[in-house]
């Protein structure tokens, strides 16, 4: 009797092993029983492994299913949050600007005071300083790289935000300066200076710091963010194998993050090492980065409060000011080349600011905002330098006054430096300026500048001042109209 689930090797085996059985004498098993026993013991297993099969496949459908599904909601949750630009910047302004703010410090700190050349030379019995100066300032130049490639993976590609062009256009230029050596990067013109190679380094090389730098952040979705110091520490001083010790333990060590980010960073750290041993560093080289960091956190962190007594700084919604403008922050455009200032010039982002003569508006704000602007000039180094802001007031509700004349007092020269600034402020595209104090425009195209002859209720206040009468476009502007003055006018001296 045959079982065609069987198959005939083993029929045939089993025959064999029945007939040997019943010669040796074993009873009560024949070959049709033996049979029967195998077909059934074969069919439970093969049920048995059909069934477990089944279930792993199903289970691992099941798995790549959820996986599917993880992945499309992390990146539905990405493309909701970063629909522009302004929503990326939401979630990394902060540690961006802190990270711009922590590298223009440090390098403001290094071209004025030789910070490295101090830190590592000038306290040689105190190692601690000099090991704190190099690889804290390591830190925040590859810090801030990390950040630039954590918003180039974050959003590949933003339109329709004029910010996102500036921020482009900034987070390029910053990069270019670390890339080359050209008179706009200190090096080549007539008053460049030698050792501008220093901090300069390939744009594959610039990115592969930032990358080594990064580490799962605390945001939905799986963000990434730098590394903290303390972790940056611990990966640049690991040791690798002892001499002699197995391939294994070779091989682990070629193929970890620590090996990885003291590959990259030895690039970085042999800059730092020459700019410290360097009494008199490459100023203008590191002058322009630290200018360049300056406008993108004037960029960024544009916020500006009220000041109405008695009423919040900022209305709601109002994003507010998060760095303060004071001597940590000053713009060294005094130290720049006449090639970089005109390069500076020529960045859309200055232009799209208002700001084409790099003036740095309502920077170095530990200055009395009364001072005046050639003593600005002065202190600071250069023409035009960080002007106050004035005041930003509500604009009261209702129809806005009549437009009044702007009255200009005091010698010529002084009369007309301060119209011309006042007339650049002022001035919007397609508007007609006037070009002297003296001349007159009527109707709503422009700031109207009565002459030197001219003066308001209660006579001339007298040479050196500058009367602006009462305007609500003033007011805009953040320019109150003050009481106590004659006619409600702002005095300011110049």
């Amino acid at each position: 009797m045959s079982d065609p689930s069987i198959p005939s090797e083993m029929q045939a085996a089993v025959l064999a092993a029945a007939q040997q059985a019943k010669q040796r004498g074993v009873k009560g098993l024949d070959a049709s029983t033996v049979i029967a026993l195998v077909s059934g013991i074969g069919g439970v297993v093969g049920t048995t492994l059909h069934a477990f099969y089944t279930r792993m496949k199903e289970r691992e459908i099941q798995e790549e299913m959820q996986n599917m599904q993880l992945e499309f909601e992390a990146r539905q949750r990405k493309a909701q949050r970063f629909e522009n630009i302004n929503e990326l910047m939401l979630s990394y302004k902060k540690p961006l600007l802190l990270s711009a703010f922590d590298l223009q410090a440090r390098f403001a700190n290094q071209v004025k005071a030789g910070f490295l050349y101090d830190f590592v030379h000038k306290r040689g019995d105190q190692p601690r300083d000099g090991n704190y100066a190099l690889y804290n300032t390591a830190y925040v130049i590859a810090e801030f790289f990390a950040w630039l490639e954590v918003i180039r993976q974050e959003v590949t590609f933003i339109t329709g935000d004029s910010n996102a062009e500036d921020l482009n256009n900034l987070f390029d230029a910053i990069k270019f300066q670390f890339t080359g050596q050209t008179p706009v990067q200190g090096m080549g013109g007539a008053d460049s200076e030698e050792r501008a190679e220093l901090l300069q380094m390939y744009a594959g090389e610039l990115r592969a710091i930032g990358e080594v730098m990064l580490v799962p952040g605390s945001q939905d979705g799986g963000g990434l963010a730098p590394m903290g110091y303390a972790q940056f520490l611990k990966m640049l001083t690991a040791r690798p194998p002892p001499e002699g010790a197995d391939t294994e333990a070779l091989k682990a060590w070629s193929t970890s993050a620590e090996h990885q980010l003291q590959t990259n960073m030895d690039l970085v750290l042999k800059h730092v090492r020459a700019l410290a041993d360097l009494e008199q560093p490459p100023r203008k080289r590191m002058a322009i980065i630290q200018v360049l960091l300056c406008k993108l956190i004037d960029l960024l962190d544009s916020g500006r409060p009220y000041q109405d007594p008695g009423q919040p700084p900022y209305d709601d919604g109002d994003e507010p000011q998060y760095l303060k403008r004071d001597f940590r922050m000053v713009p060294l455009v005094g130290l720049l080349s006449a090639d970089q200032l005109a390069y500076l010039r020529k960045l859309e982002v200055f232009k799209t600011t208002n700001d084409p003569e790099i003036r740095f508006p309502g920077f170095a704000s530990h200055l009395p905002p009364t001072m005046p602007q050639y003593e600005r000039n002065r202190i600071l180094g250069w023409q035009n330098a960080c002007p106050p802001l004035q005041p930003r007031f509500r604009v009261a509700h209702g129809k806005p006054p009549k437009p009044r004349p702007y009255y200009v007092t005091g010698p010529a020269a002084v009369a007309k430096s301060f119209t011309d600034a006042f007339q650049r402020s002022f001035h919007r595209p397609g508007q007609q300026q006037a070009s002297r104090p003296g001349d007159e425009e009527e109707g709503e195209k422009g700031p109207l500048i009565k002459s030197q002859a001219e003066h308001v209720k209660g006579g001339p206040p007298g040479p050196g001042v500058v009367v602006l009468c009462g305007d609500a476009r003033l007011q805009q502007q953040g320019l109150p109209d003050l009481p106590g003055q004659p006619s409600g006018n702002q005095v300011l001296p110049v």
